[in-house]
């Protein structure tokens, strides 16, 4: 049996007509109990979803208690109603409102016919069903309404079939159809970077960029000589793409395709399609600096100048961009510098050095620093420039290993790679670079024994601060760098006791010497000649574990400007020699186990002090009037010191 709810949708979805699935939940049409069954479900059956009268529940009772009074019981389909339930099905009414253009199957109930054909029935538009006059009871129509029961699941369920069958099309046809759509697309955008009508990027910068023979010829030439992969130009934003589009379309010069790599016109043509690639890699197109790349000229000529501002203290202006050199051979003009860097400030590099760089074979000196989002590690086509003498990326993003071809560039003579995130430990053939005179590694996190660096003989400028260096500095280091001028070990693992001839070694040209944050320790040496150690300028010791006495000998170390002994274990009361240090202007003794001591009167002779910080020395008494003559001092810190200050000490001394 089919519930209410399951019958009025079946009578909505159905045009044919089923006198059983009218919503009576009996299903039967005959007197007495049948009826009475009907009736009693006929407050649910009519009742419409906001709880008020149905205007059909009135006829569904005279149509109910038409069967007692043995009147015919007329069904039909809405098609065929002029009165309409809320869901637009019809209920039950009298035989008056039947249309006549429906066709009619009229059954007569009694026992003594047979039992009509349900299936006929239930396709029957208007069925009818008529009482019989004869007397019977209501079980001689029992196998009728089973069968006629069955006869309306089963046309449902073929309906439901159809319907579900007719859906399953429908999906498969749409999916087909979007199928299609996304093929079709799919082809047509291929056919679009195909065709000679395409152009890549609408802004005015790249209206050069489109599908032309002489693009097809020059990616051909550089994919069949070597100089780039046929991958990179499978993609439209690719730095290989870019520049050979800008050769074919964009170059004002129209270099001639050559045929083969070799020979002036081929390494012509090579150094400028390479020197595009560069500038498409790092953001070419975004510098602050555009240093005249891609102009219809020379690649040699792709440079501006840089004035500094007004307040730079006599800095000289400088060229950006690229430098030209003149070939011994033929007199032919070759890119031989190329440098992009900002006063001390990024030019806005965005990107990787690329591989295309090896075929700018007259490179001397790349230098790019202070372009932190050029990163990546060190690429090896800078190892394939024979002529390299002068790298300097330094506050960079590179990273890794520091690679193996820069132990072979025999000529090297500036190495700056400091302050990017290169790891690793550095291998002992850094010594072989014999020629190098400045060595910048600070800042990263390498790791190598300090006496690896005694072979550089000509080094004048040693950066190691701020990485995982270990080991003594031992006086053959010291004798071995004698020309050194600023050597920064600082932050580091080095240990053990300077050695007692530090300060005689002939390095007269020294002037920045920073061993601060180490794990040095004991006695600092007292012997310091009046002719060594002339040009010393800074001397940074904080940070260790130097003990005992300052040597006496400090005030021959005139030309100190920067003196930095602070955060060690020095007992010492402060020598009076420190007054000598006439061009001191910054001291820092702060955080040492001074013996109990006021502040000495020597400060008078040090005018040209900028700061002084004397924090945690144990010292105690008056603080002297003569602070107040230092006119250039700029930061006094006596923290945690027991002195006292009483204001006539501080007034102006009478002349």
């Amino acid at each position: 049996m089919y519930s209410l709810q399951e019958s009025a949708e079946f009578c909505q979805r159905s045009r044919d007509f089923n006198a059983i699935a009218w919503g009576f939940e009996g299903l039967i049409i005959s007197k007495g109990a049948s009826a009475r069954r009907m009736r009693n479900n006929n407050n649910e059956m009519a009742k419409p979803r906001n709880e008020e009268r149905s205007p059909l529940r009135t006829s569904m009772m005279q149509t109910i208690e038409a069967v007692d009074s043995q009147e015919e019981i007329v069904f039909f389909t809405s098609s065929s109603s002029e009165e309409m339930g809320e869901s637009g099905t019809a209920v039950g009414v009298s035989s008056s409102l039947l249309s006549p253009d429906h066709p009619v199957s009229t059954v007569s109930l009694n026992r003594q016919q047979d039992r009509p054909d349900p299936e006929g029935l239930v396709a029957a538009d208007v069925l009818v069903l008529k009482p019989s006059t004869s007397t019977g009871s209501a079980t001689d129509f029992d196998g009728f309404e089973e069968d006629l029961v069955w006869a309306q699941f089963n046309a449902f369920e073929q309906r439901r079939k159809s319907m579900a069958s007719k859906r399953m099309r429908a999906f498969v046809l749409c999916l087909s159809f979007v199928v299609l759509i996304v093929a079709a697309l799919t082809i047509m955008g291929a056919e679009d970077k195909n065709s000679s009508e395409f152009v890549a990027y609408d802004s005015p910068k790249f209206s050069w960029i489109r599908h032309s023979q002489r693009y097809e010829s020059i990616k051909a030439f550089l994919v069949e000589a070597a100089i780039s992969k046929d991958a990179d130009f499978h993609t439209y934003d690719s730095p290989q793409f870019l520049a050979a589009q800008w050769l074919a379309n964009g170059d004002g010069m129209k270099l001639a395709i050559p045929t083969e790599r070799a020979g002036t016109h081929g390494t012509t043509f090579v150094e400028r399609y390479a020197m595009a690639v560069f500038y498409f890699s790092l953001g070419g197109p975004e510098w602050k600096r555009q240093a005249k790349f891609l102009s219809d000229t020379h690649i040699t000529t792709w440079q501006e100048q840089v004035d500094p501002p007004t307040d730079s203290h006599g800095q000289a202006s400088f060229n950006i961009g690229v430098r030209g050199c003149k070939s011994d051979v033929d007199n032919t003009l070759y890119p031989c510098a190329l440098s992009l860097r900002e006063l001390d400030a990024s030019n806005n590099l965005v990107g990787t050095i690329p591989d295309e760089v090896e075929f700018l074979s007259g490179i001397e000196i790349v230098h790019l620093p202070y372009n932190s989002d050029v990163t990546g590690p060190l690429p090896d086509g800078l190892g394939k420039l024979r002529r390299l003498s002068q790298i300097s990326l330094q506050w960079c993003g590179f990273h890794g290993s520091l690679p193996s071809w820069l132990f072979n560039a025999k000529d090297l003579e500036h190495l700056m790679l400091g302050n990017n995130y290169l790891t690793g430990s550095i291998p002992t053939e850094i010594g072989t670079l014999g020629r190098l005179r400045i060595l910048g590694l600070d800042d990263n996190n390498l790791e190598a024994r300090l006496d690896q660096f005694g072979p550089l003989e000509n080094v004048t400028n040693l950066y190691l601060e701020g990485n995982l260096i270990s080991g003594p500095l031992t006086s053959d280091l010291m004798s071995g760098w004698d020309s050194i001028v600023e050597l920064d070990l600082g932050e580091n693992l080095l240990g053990g006791m300077l050695p007692e001839h530090f300060f005689l070694h002939p390095n007269d040209d020294l002037k920045i010497l920073d061993l601060h944050g180490n794990q040095f320790q004991g006695s600092l040496p007292n012997a310091i000649r009046e002719d060594r150690f002339q040009k010393l300028e800074f001397l940074a010791l904080s940070e260790n574990k130097f003990t005992g006495v300052f040597p006496q000998n400090i005030g021959r170390l005139q030309r100190l400007v920067h003196l930095d002994l602070s955060m060690n274990y020095f007992t010492w009361v402060i020598p009076t020699e420190l007054g000598q240090l006439t061009s001191l202007e910054y001291l820092f003794t702060g955080g040492n186990r001074f013996a109990t001591g006021t502040l000495p009167n020597f400060f008078q002779y040090l005018t040209n002090l900028r700061e002084l910080s004397m924090r945690s020395n144990n010292l105690s008494g008056s603080i002297p009037h003569v602070l107040a003559q230092l006119t250039n001092l700029e930061v006094l810190d006596l923290r945690k010191s027991m002195f006292r200050i009483l204001a006539c000490e501080w007034e102006k001394p009478h002349d």
